[in-house]
């Protein structure tokens, strides 16, 4: 891929990703998005006859920006990537995050269609996302990987009294059973994926000792009952930990 600057007054190639925090263009309807950053530049890849500019405001999917732009720029789906990674290391550059030195494959791995579509029965409609690596959610705000203790008070009191969160019946599944086996008194807990500590709040409401998350992404659950470890430090530890029960609400099948 060749980038340039679009600005008439220096005119560069920019070959290394890192110096892409160095583009910042003005205007581009600015006005109508009070407060978000707009990226324009100038871009040209193997299959363009001359650049042509791409532009993108913040906090749009970048998988959705070089899917438009290799549709209106004619280019073959294999373009998306670049201009994915491109976008990617502008917004992470413009919010002082670092990329992903480990995102997930782009496709889904070799050996593992078969499995994944049902030995071909289920059609696969690309998308991409990758949040693996900061500590907030960068395109997509379903969740929150923070929480402070007032907010984990509130959802301990919630559970308490058998509110329904957002998977709405599969609580009430949840508190039946835990009810039926006498609560989680002096248990350890452990929760498989979390975006927000719902979950880790019924746990303590019915009494477990101490709570872990394992989760991809780092987390700030600020309780002193609640702790959490990445996939990556879980896997690493020896002896890894051992916990009286398991629960995983909508994270394994993902």
């Amino acid at each position: 891929a060749k980038f340039s600057w679009d600005t008439p007054e220096q005119q560069e190639d920019i070959w290394d990703l890192e110096a892409i925090d160095d583009v910042a263009i003005e205007g581009c309807e600015k006005a109508t998005s009070a407060g978000r950053r707009w990226t324009r530049m100038q871009i040209q890849l193997a299959g363009m006859q001359e650049p042509a500019p791409l532009t993108w405001v913040e906090g749009t999917d970048p998988y959705i920006i070089a899917q438009l732009f290799c549709r209106y720029e004619d280019l073959s789906t294999e373009a998306q990537l670049p201009i994915f990674s491109l976008v990617s290391a502008r917004n992470a550059a413009g919010n002082k995050r670092g990329v992903n030195e480990r995102p997930p494959p782009w496709d889904i791995p070799e050996g593992m269609n078969e499995s994944f579509t049902m030995g071909g029965r289920v059609q696969v409609v690309k998308h991409y996302v990758d949040e693996s690596a900061a500590g907030e959610r960068a395109n997509y705000q379903f969740g929150f990987y923070r929480a402070d203790r007032a907010s984990i008070d509130r959802m301990v009191a919630r559970a308490a009294a058998h509110e329904q969160n957002y998977y709405q019946d599969t609580d009430s599944f949840l508190y039946t059973a835990l009810e039926a086996r006498g609560g989680l008194a002096g248990r350890e807990v452990v929760i498989m994926g979390s975006l927000e500590p719902w979950y880790e709040s019924v746990a303590l409401a019915f009494g477990a000792e101490r709570v872990t998350t394992i989760e991809y992404n780092h987390l700030a659950f600020d309780h002193p009952l609640l702790s959490s470890l990445t996939c990556d430090e879980y896997a690493a530890m020896d002896p890894q930990p051992r916990f009286d029960v398991a629960l995983s609400i909508s994270s394994f099948e993902h």
